[in-house]
């Protein structure tokens, strides 16, 4: 009697709907489900083929059989088994096997075809026709057992009517025809078979008793295994019963039970694929949803089903959205992809400059450490010049006055030591010496001084590598000289002479108080500033 599949599954999702809808969650399937379920959607061309092959195996037996009653087993047992892949092909099977029961005189056992007909017929989507038949079907002759068969169908045939009638009192007078056949149905069954307990979980469902509804379709469960079709169409009425109540966590694991048991045994006229793909849509498992949306549209064109293709094709406009979703991501990660690109090229462009700056300013530091160093050999080397011009004129000096004291010139000594172009001469030796080296050390000397001049005193050396005595004296404040009295030393003038020197130059510049500290600030970056 398992052919009653879709019915029971349809019946669970019209019970479901009837009491409430399932609500939104976050519940996150475990790894262990999703690694089932890959499974067996990877297997699942392989089942199709095993099932195929023994499809053949019986239509093989089917050809060869001549007998109208085996041919008519043979022809409802095909029929059975297309009822879960193939409807049209169920439909003739089933068709055939009516026909040989009447040959071979089998009333009721023709009549139960004829139900199973009109059953699938109603699955196809034609409700007149289906109606016709139903009403056609002889019920007077037919056993217990066959009659169990009819009111099945009939609970098929009517809720196939009722998805076009979503809602008012023709509706609910189908349903409560639903709930006659079911009773029917299992009054006529033993009791220890897990489709009486299935269909009894469904009228608690429908007459409000959970308790009992979970009972029955958990004995379900447990009683049978993954081949049997009812294991499947239990787990997918408990996953609605906990979908109704916002258990989504508890109830995913149900839906990929029943879509494993569909894939494993090849059904392609069962609810699960296109339930649990909702659902996973929902969670933002898009690569799966997708996956069994489109297996779920594809096993309702191969069934040729047209209620199949009703629920699947409600799910189309949640698969839409979801696709949008997905490629709003797919955008947002390129847009976050741009940006951290372009934020990596900034950082690495900053950090490039950064580098170039300091290996520039690292350059300066050499060149400025080159360039002291340089100054200070300038510096001694001026200093050995100056010693040995004052040693060389002492020993000069020394010898000529020994000369003259011996041979008497005593008058000669006197006027050579009271001649001033002696001591001039030596003067300017010191002055040429003093002014390269210190030129050197301080190259923008002459105009650092004139920036801090009035524009209409500035001061013009006699020629290149020379200073005048004013600017002579300010270079040895420069370098530290700051009293006068010794700065008229070295230069062989009077302190009056430095002060009055001193004076002129602070009366000539732009900020006359601040004009010895200006002084003292020349040339501390002019050596970083070059290359």
């Amino acid at each position: 009697m398992f052919r009653i599949l879709s019915l029971f599954l349809i019946l669970a999702a019209s019970v479901c709907a009837a009491q409430g809808a399932p609500a939104g969650g976050n519940a996150v399937p475990t790894q262990a489900d999703l690694h089932r379920l890959d499974e067996a959607l990877r297997l699942r061309e392989d089942r199709m083929h095993a099932r195929m092959l023994a499809d053949d195996s019986v239509r093989t037996m089917l050809a060869f059989t001549s007998d109208p009653q085996r041919r008519s087993e043979l022809a409802e047992k095909l029929g059975r088994r297309y009822s879960e892949t193939q409807t049209d092909s169920a439909i003739a099977y089933f068709t055939l096997a009516a026909s040989e029961a009447e040959r071979a005189g089998l009333k009721s056992k023709a009549a139960r075809n004829e139900a199973l007909v009109a059953g699938h017929v109603a699955l196809r989507g034609d409700m007149e026709e289906a109606i016709r038949r139903f009403e056609a079907v002889d019920t007077a002759g037919m056993c217990n057992s066959d009659k169990a068969v009819y009111f099945g169908e009939a609970m098929r045939g009517l809720y196939a009517v009722t998805n076009f009638y979503p809602d008012g009192l023709l509706r609910d007078g189908l349903l409560d025809d639903i709930r006659h056949n079911a009773a029917d149905f299992v009054a006529l069954m033993p009791d220890t078979l897990p489709v009486v307990h299935y269909v009894r979980g469904l009228l608690a469902s429908m007459e409000g008793n959970m308790t009992l509804f979970e009972a029955e379709l958990n004995w379900v469960t447990r009683s049978t295994d993954s081949s049997d079709p009812f294991n499947a169409m239990a787990h997918e009425g408990l996953a609605f019963h906990l979908l109704r109540n916002n258990l989504r966590e508890e109830a995913i694991p149900h839906l990929i039970t029943a879509a494993c048991s569909e894939l494993q045994n090849g059904v392609l006229t069962g609810a699960a694929p296109g339930l649990l793909a909702r659902e996973l849509l929902n969670i933002g498992d898009s690569q799966r949803g997708h996956a069994l949306l489109q297996l779920s549209l594809d096993n309702a064109r191969q069934a040729n089903s047209k209620v199949r293709f009703a629920q699947a094709s409600e799910l189309t406009p949640m698969l839409a959205e979801s696709l949008q979703r997905a490629v709003e991501r797919r955008d947002l990660w390129i847009v976050v992809l741009c940006v951290v690109i372009v934020l990596l090229v900034a950082l690495v462009l900053i950090d490039h400059v950064r580098q170039r700056r300091e290996l520039k300013w690292a350059r300066k530091v050499i060149s400025y450490f080159n360039y002291s160093d340089e100054k200070r050999r300038n510096f001694f080397t001026g200093f050995l010049q100056l010693c040995a011009l004052y040693i060389e004129s002492l020993d000069d000096f020394t010898r000529t006055a020994r000369r003259k004291m011996k041979a008497a010139q005593i008058e000669d000594l006197r006027k050579m030591i009271d001649s001033v172009d002696f001591f001039e001469a030596h003067a300017d030796k010191f002055y040429k010496i003093f002014d390269t080296a210190f030129l050197q050390a301080f190259p923008h000397f002459v105009d650092d001084i004139n920036l801090l001049l009035l524009p209409d005193k500035q001061v013009v050396p006699p020629e290149p590598e020379s200073l005048t005595t004013e600017l002579r004296v300010m270079a040895f404040m420069r370098i530290g000289f700051g009293d006068s009295s010794r700065i008229a030393r070295f230069l062989g003038l009077s302190v009056n002479t430095i002060y009055t020197y001193r004076n002129r130059m602070r009366s000539r510049a732009i900020s006359r108080d601040t004009f010895e500290d200006d002084l003292m600030q020349t040339g501390l970056s002019n050596c970083m500033l070059e290359e």
